[in-house]
């Protein structure tokens, strides 16, 4: 019988590759192989009955490409993956006071001026300067301290980093690093 996939970890991704990504589905215990687009994946993390675990290989280009697994029974059902245009890698400083104190820098790839926005939480962030790499922002401002993601949206593409950024409120002290660090 040939395996039947139900679902993915994660719609898209980024186009470099490298991120886990979970395959939800039926009689995956003995996967012998993972197409994504053109690529095939042998390795994997972890295999289960009810899924199974891989890492993305780099994409060829961005879009849309299938997802399947093959079996002793045969090939699943396709899935559909996209590999997005561009990925964000980091951000610092990592944190702000709510008054959303001076900018921070976005760093990734694939960034493109004039089709590039930037959210921080749920609110719009003002681009200071923007590179193919970099994004400078000023941090906007906010009532309640926490966890909030960024997101970059380039064209229709949203990449981010999911509770990369924190707010903290008057009465926390923030350590974003020791220097030096021995000593």
């Amino acid at each position: 019988t040939r395996p039947i996939l139900g679902s993915l970890s994660a719609e898209n991704g980024s186009l470099l590759g490298g991120e886990t990504l979970v395959i939800s589905g039926w009689m995956l215990e003995d996967a012998t192989a993972v197409h994504i687009g053109n690529a095939v994946i042998t390795q994997f993390e972890e295999v289960q009955r009810e899924y199974l675990v891989l890492i993305t290989p780099p994409g060829e280009m961005p879009g849309t490409v299938s997802v399947t697994v093959t079996t002793s029974g045969g090939i699943s059902n396709p899935l559909r993956f996209k590999y997005n245009s561009h990925v964000v890698n980091r951000i610092s400083p990592r944190t702000s006071p709510l008054g959303g104190l001076g900018s921070a820098i976005i760093s990734g790839a694939g960034f493109i001026d004039g089709a590039t926005s930037v959210r921080v939480g749920t609110q719009n962030a003002q681009i200071i300067s923007l590179t193919p790499t970099s994004i400078e922002i000023q941090i906007p401002s906010v009532q309640e301290p926490g966890m909030v993601s960024i997101y970059v949206t380039v064209g229709e593409d949203l990449a981010g980093l999911s509770n990369g950024f924190r707010y903290y409120g008057p009465n926390e002290f923030i350590f974003e690093a020791v220097t030096p660090g021995v000593g």
